[in-house]
């Protein structure tokens, strides 16, 4: 890591710089912020990160996966300034809607959980874990039998596999 610090500290005094090594460096910066996120050093991972972000002049597939990481590690707050410069398009993406109502999994407010949920659904998003978590908590809240087979039909149509599982959920 300290390495690739100095690195940095030698290529940001360079001008201009070569863009083909800035990619190389905001990698490695971006993978430092990780390994740092994953040791629960948030303040030196946000440093790393933003640094990445100067130096690849904010490429958006960078700055999409430092979004996504920070989301993932439930640092919302931190990923805001990042989400902030991405088009719209690719923070509309299954990725980052996924990734956004995972988040909002760990609030624990089952209504939140299951509207967004039912939102996603109606914008056509599949993924098999956002249907068994909006079946649980149509359950968990005692939503109609109707309600609940309409997402239990859209949950089959999308992954006709999972059908026996997503039955389990809705007779328990």
């Amino acid at each position: 890591f300290d390495d690739i610090m100095g690195f940095y500290e030698v290529f940001s005094t360079i001008e201009p710089f070569d863009q083909y090594l800035a990619n190389y460096l905001s990698a490695a910066l971006f993978v430092c912020g990780k390994h740092l996120l994953q040791n629960q050093n948030a303040t030196e991972a946000l440093n790393s990160f933003k640094k990445a972000d100067l130096i690849s002049k904010s490429k958006p597939s960078l700055v999409k996966e430092i979004s996504l990481t920070l989301i993932s590690a439930g640092k919302y707050d931190l990923a805001k300034p990042f989400l902030e410069k991405l088009p719209d398009d690719v923070k509309k993406s299954n990725e980052f809607v996924v990734a956004e109502f995972n988040l909002l999994l760990s609030t624990k407010n089952s209504a939140n959980i299951l509207m967004r949920g039912m939102e996603v659904i109606k914008e056509g998003i599949a993924e098999e874990s956002i249907f068994e978590t909006v079946l649980k908590t149509m359950v968990e809240l005692k939503r109609s039998a109707s309600a609940i087979d309409d997402v239990f039909y859209k949950a089959i149509t999308a992954f006709p596999k999972r059908k026996d599982d997503f039955e389990k959920i809705i007779k328990t």
